[in-house]
Formats: C-alpha cells, sequence, structure tokens
C-alpha cells in the first residue's frame, strides 16, 4: 500500500468521524498482514472495534447529559441492607420493558433507603440501551418549570423534557410544593 492511499485512507477515516479505526488502523494492518488475514476479517474486526467504540462514547455522552448525581450500577446495590426490596423486581426492571411500554415506576420510602441508588443505577441501564435519561431533583424542577412559564418559555421547556424517554425525578415530597408548582409538575407528568 503506498503512501498516498494511506495518507487518503485516513482522511476519509477522519471525514467519516470514524476515530477509533483511525487509532488502531496502523497496528492492525500490520498484524493482519503478519497474520496472513483475508480482508473480511480484517474489515470485520476494523467494524466491530468502530462501532463498540462508537457505543462507548454514546454512552459516555448520555451520561454526562442525563445529570446522574451518583454513578451506582445495581450490582453496587446492597440488597441485604434492604430486605424489603425485591431484588427479582428490580432485575425485572433493569430489562427496561416498563419504557418499551410507556409505564411508570416509583419508589416509595423514607430518606436512606436506596431509592436514589436504584432510580440512578436503572438510569444507567437505560442509558446503556441508548434511551435517553435525564435526572433532576423534583425541587429544582419545578423551579425551572416555573422559571419557563415566567418566561413564556412553559410549552417549550415541557416539551425538552417529555422527549427523553427515562426521566427520573428525585426527592418528590421532601420540599412543600405550592399551586403554581403542582400545577406546572401535573402539566409534565400529563405530557
Amino acid at each position: 500500500m503506498t503512501e498516498f492511499t494511506m495518507d487518503r485512507l485516513r482522511e476519509n477515516l477522519e471525514a467519516l468521524k470514524m476515530k477509533n479505526t483511525l487509532e488502531i488502523l496502523d497496528n492492525y494492518l500490520e498484524r493482519a498482514v503478519a497474520e496472513n488475514l483475508n480482508i473480511v476479517d480484517v474489515l470485520d474486526h476494523i467494524f466491530a472495534e468502530e462501532a463498540k467504540s462508537k457505543r462507548k462514547r454514546a454512552y459516555e455522552k448520555q451520561i454526562q447529559m442525563s445529570g446522574f448525581p451518583i454513578k451506582k450500577t445495581l450490582d453496587d446495590f446492597d440488597f441485604s441492607f434492604q430486605p424489603s426490596i425485591d431484588k427479582r423486581q428490580i432485575d425485572e426492571l433493569a430489562t427496561m420493558r416498563f419504557l418499551e411500554n410507556g409505564e411508570n415506576v416509583v419508589f416509595l420510602g423514607p430518606p436512606g433507603v436506596g431509592k436514589t441508588h436504584l432510580a440512578s443505577a436503572l438510569g444507567l441501564v437505560a442509558a446503556q440501551h441508548r434511551f435517553s435519561t435525564y435526572y433532576v431533583n423534583c425541587h429544582q424542577l419545578i423551579e425551572q418549570l416555573k422559571k419557563a412559564h415566567f418566561e413564556n418559555r412553559l410549552p417549550d421547556k415541557l416539551r425538552v423534557l417529555a422527549k427523553y424517554k427515562m426521566l427520573i425525578i428525585d426527592e418528590i415530597g421532601y420540599l412543600p410544593m405550592d399551586i403554581q408548582g403542582a400545577n406546572l409538575f401535573f402539566q409534565l407528568i400529563a405530557r
């Protein structure tokens, strides 16, 4: 392969935003020549690595945009600490069928029992499945909705929040909600 061809290949990979392939190309091509791999095996490996890298970047971006307060997984949750929580039910939620069915999930309980941990962990699972996910504290959400209402941007704000496949609203009921806040919250939930 000529240097001109390699330069053109690198330019094309950049234009296609195939960053991972650009990084592994030289080493993998050397290995392919040394091991006498056929072109289909070479392409299969390169594209599989690129796809894996793109999925990983998409997941990381989703996590960054989601606003999770903690990044703990379901494996990190100590079910023996909270025996009243049915692990099988949580595992069922982790299949994300409830999202596909358009169902809501509500975790009820006093502070310190793991509601935020479980909700965030399920949010991480949703992000792995490429569902758009957003975490917000209820008080902050109400303030955002009030501000949007005051600025005559409420329909836009509701549309933005409603686009998420999984909207995690934490700490509902910890602070009292006034009539306007309750009304705005209801409008979001109704959507």
